[in-house]
């Protein structure tokens, strides 16, 4: 039996939440408990916003949404 796991995909308004969070003080680990996803996504979204790449689900960049 093979396990089958699908990607989680999340909008860019729910990343740029997620980022206020962390600019607001909160730790990445803890951001990430409160809004119950994996850690490694938060850090990937802070990577991509200072990277000013960040995208959502529906592909939009950040740099469309300025």
């Amino acid at each position: 039996m093979t396990k089958t796991t699908t990607q989680a995909r999340y909008t860019l308004e729910f990343k740029q939440g997620a980022l206020r969070l962390v600019e607001d003080g909160q730790s990445m680990a803890a951001a990430a408990r409160t809004l119950g996803v994996v850690g490694q996504m938060l850090f990937n979204s802070v990577k991509a916003h200072r990277a000013g790449k960040l995208i959502g689900s529906d592909r939009s960049t950040i740099a469309n949404q300025i």
